[in-house]
Parts: C-alpha cells; structure tokens; sequence
C-alpha cells in the first residue's frame, strides 16, 4: 500500500483547473478533471500536488 492514498478524494486547483485524485502510483499521482462534460486525467508529480492541496490536513507523513 502507498503511504499516500490517503489522497485519494482530495481536490486541488493546478493552473486555474480543478483536479481530484483518483491514484497514486510512487511519486506520480493521477488526477482528474472535467472539460465540456468529459473526465480528463492526467499525470502530476506527487510533490506538486502535496504544495497545492486545498486541505492539507488530509496529508499525513509515513
């Protein structure tokens, strides 16, 4: 088990773009978001998603 998926459920803001991460994979998380009523996902760095985390209670260090 990642020691991050506690995450998964979070939503943050990347470039005026709301994301939630839907998994976390190592250092990478997949996250997603909706554009013109599709689901998007894309790769972010797990270090860029930990600064933009709206709630950063949800994040506990392992």
């Amino acid at each position: 088990m990642n020691a991050y998926e506690n995450l998964i459920g979070q939503s943050f803001t990347r470039h005026g773009t709301r994301f939630t991460v839907v998994k976390c994979n190592g250092a990478t998380v997949i996250a997603a978001f909706m554009q013109n009523q599709r689901v998007h996902r894309m790769m972010v760095p797990l270090v860029d998603v930990l600064a933009l985390l709206d709630d950063t209670e949800a994040v506990e260090t392992p």
